[in-house]
């Protein structure tokens, strides 16, 4: 009787111990500006090996829920401030702050270039001929198509 009375408490142990290794973690923080301490609304954090991504709440909060404990790699990053690549150990419920940098992003010039209707015209290989209202109202055809074949023999 005593035997089995040990071996089931030797099982409800082991059980335990088992269970308590699966527990799931989790990890928060508060993500800043670095110079002026004030939070980011809208970073984005991800852990790339587990696939998640969340942003900040309107106080620069996060927060990932039932991720496995271990060293994990996490970005984070906001536009107009550089990008930020940590290890972070979680274990149970890790709190991990991060200060992003602003940073100045200076491009070349950029040169837009647009072309007219007539140039586009010139440039076709088709012949193109243009009928204003005006023409179509002035002209002594029954319909559309009497009005364009006529311009058309023009040509």
């Amino acid at each position: 009787m005593q035997f089995r009375y040990i071996l089931s408490m030797l099982f409800l142990l082991a059980t335990h111990v088992l269970l308590a290794n699966d527990e799931k973690a989790g990890l928060s923080g508060v993500v800043t500006d670095a110079t002026t301490q004030t939070s980011l609304a809208g970073a984005t954090i991800s852990i790339p090996d587990l696939r998640l991504t969340t942003t900040t709440d309107a106080n620069g909060r996060y927060e990932f829920n039932a991720l496995t404990s271990g060293r994990l790699t996490i970005q984070v990053s906001y536009v107009g401030y550089k990008s930020k690549v940590e290890m972070v150990t979680v274990q149970g419920q890790t709190t991990q702050n991060f200060s992003l940098s602003p940073s100045v992003v200076e491009n070349e010039n950029v040169t837009v270039t647009g072309v007219s209707s007539a140039t586009r015209l010139k440039s076709t290989p088709v012949q193109v001929s243009i009928i204003s209202k005006k023409d179509i109202q002035q002209s002594v055809g029954n319909n559309l198509l009497d009005v364009v074949a006529k311009e058309a023999a023009f040509l």
